[in-house]
């Protein structure tokens, strides 16, 4: 997780510069870096906490949102399914089948689909291009 990595490098320069500020200063200012240090890591933690819970929170979004979206394309399937077996249908029928059918793609379209993006190159040619 870059967000990890991000909050590790930082909690460590932290650590270095309260480390130093307590060994070339008094003692009153050592223990206000005590309570500033504290008091970082306690926010910091607070942060990885609430990436925590913010990813479970959207990993159950998006599954909840596939699970709608195979029952809608399902249901749609079962009325273009009757409506081919009724046979002779009215023009109003099929025109709200289109009308329903428009309304899911507005819905579909609110969020584009993934992009496939083509592999990277092998280490060696990125190499040899920067070259």
């Amino acid at each position: 997780m870059e967000v990890a990595n991000i909050i590790g490098q930082l909690l460590l320069f932290i650590a270095i510069i309260a480390w130093i500020n307590t060994s070339f200063k008094h003692e009153d200012q050592a223990a206000k870096n005590r309570e500033l240090l504290y008091s970082i890591f306690s926010q910091l933690n607070q942060i990885n906490m609430n990436q925590e819970q913010l990813l479970t929170e959207l990993n159950q979004l998006k599954d909840q949102v596939e699970k709608t979206r195979i029952e809608v394309a399902g249901k749609i399937s079962n009325l273009e399914e009757a409506i081919i077996n009724a046979g002779n249908v009215t023009p109003e029928v099929e025109t709200a089948l289109q009308q329903l059918k428009a309304s899911v793609q507005l819905v579909d379209d609110i969020v584009p689909d993934a992009v496939e993006l083509p592999p990277a190159p092998p280490a060696e040619e990125t190499a040899a291009t920067e070259e």
